[in-house]
């Protein structure tokens, strides 16, 4: 990386498993500016309404109107997104970023022309994936969708709706870190034939460790010192309730493949999830 470039900090998720939490440290740091909005949702129009989960042609208010409106301009024209962050930095602000997890879902190529044209648009690229227990990650979202749709937990039948819950398609592929992660680290190595001024990097972290202040690894992939990045708040905290020993285990069974590849890969991760048989 150059020192001189600014900092573009790409992360693409997973959903429920500290993004807020990573954008609002950063945010309190005199150097960063991530702009107007957590998760832009630029690049993800083209998945599926089941796997993204959100209708954004729905009505906003008028205190929202303005940063719609930006944000239609971005997708109408790319060049807009990448002006605006060009515009947010600047020799005294060095960091900015898009914090979108279902980015995660896109295809490999779409990722790398992303990466490829921020670094052409003067950016050094880090792209953040943290990732979190399978079950505890999918328990989280449940008891967040409830929440946000004002509803209150099912009390009848619980289990039977938390397994269709985690087997649909917008928390199954969210989930599937054997699937992702190798796509993302694809992104940091480039074809002998492309010559980049910045830097494309990849750094891979798990939310319990981050949420035990085993903040190094991170900040060194974000030059921060990793003591800027001590933060005990939990932000976006889903409605406490416990998840039935039996069902932990049967989301646990359906994520099997997940839970190995991380074991493989990544044990200093592992080792902090419950639910590892």
């Amino acid at each position: 990386m150059s020192q001189a470039r600014p900092l573009f900090v790409l992360n693409v998720g997973a959903q429920k498993s500290g993004t807020s939490w990573l954008r609002q440290t950063l945010l309190k740091l005199k150097f960063a500016n991530l702009g107007f909005m957590k998760e832009y949702h630029i690049w993800d129009q083209t998945l599926p309404e089941e796997v993204l989960g959100h209708d954004f042609t729905e009505p906003v208010s008028r205190k929202e109107a303005a940063r719609v409106t930006l944000r239609r301009m971005m997708l109408a024209d790319e060049r807009h997104y990448f002006g605006y962050f060009q515009q947010l930095v600047s020799p005294s602000l060095r960091i900015t970023g898009d914090f979108t997890p279902s980015y995660s879902l896109l295809p490999e190529e779409e990722l790398r022309t992303l990466t490829r044209k921020l670094v052409h648009a003067g950016f050094d690229v880090v792209v953040v994936y943290l990732m979190r227990d399978p079950v505890a990650r999918c328990w989280s979202s449940f008891r967040s969708y409830h929440r946000d749709r004002q509803e209150a937990l099912p009390t009848t039948g619980l289990t039977e709706i938390f397994r269709n819950f985690y087997q649909a398609p917008r928390a199954r592929e969210r989930t599937r870190y054997e699937q992702i992660i190798p796509k993302l680290l694809r992104l940091a190595s480039q074809p002998e034939s492309e010559s980049l001024e910045g830097s494309v990097s990849v750094v891979i972290e798990g939310y319990e460790r981050l949420m035990q202040g085993q903040t190094k690894e991170l900040a060194a992939a974000l030059r921060l010192n990793p003591k800027s990045l001590l933060n005990e708040a939990v932000l976006n905290a889903s409605p406490a309730q416990t998840l039935p020993e039996s069902e932990a285990v049967a989301c646990a069974d359906f994520f099997a493949e997940a839970y190995a590849y991380c074991r493989a890969h990544y044990p200093e991760v592992t080792k902090h999830w419950r639910h590892i048989f």
